[in-house]
């Protein structure tokens, strides 16, 4: 099976790219561009390593302050905006990419969600890297 794409001004994104199954799920036949494909795959793995750490430590700094770090991705007041301005949060890090870096590290355990009370006494989810905390 090959994948193409007929524009020609994506230059080498253009190029086609073969594919063949391997446990039943479709992979990037080896020569051509797989060891390309590989060695940007291995330095996203890489980056994604650096900022998750980056994030465990903001999440850390949050917890001992007592502040909190919202869970919701969407709306005013996101986590990605908490983020954005501090100045140990990850480089060139997107709205799209700190979602999908958070809910990864929930998934494999490295931050979890605990419902805080505000002020007002209105229940609120937040990251902590306890389980089962609330606060």
């Amino acid at each position: 099976m090959t994948i193409e794409h007929k524009k020609a001004n994506l230059w080498g994104k253009a190029a086609p790219v073969g594919l063949q199954r391997v446990s039943g799920l479709p992979a990037v036949q080896a020569g051509g561009n797989a060891a390309l494909i590989e060695a940007a795959m291995a330095l996203q793995r890489s980056r994604d390593a650096t900022d998750k750490l980056a994030l465990v430590e903001l999440v850390r700094d949050f917890d001992h302050r007592g502040k909190r770090l919202t869970t919701s991705f969407t709306g005013s007041a996101t986590a990605y905006k908490v983020l954005k301005v501090l100045p140990d949060s990850p480089a060139d890090c997107t709205s799209g990419r700190l979602t999908a870096l958070l809910q990864s590290m929930e998934a494999e355990g490295q931050i979890f969600r605990c419902v805080v009370k505000t002020a007002d006494q209105k229940n609120r989810e937040a990251f902590t890297l306890q389980p089962g905390a609330s606060k």
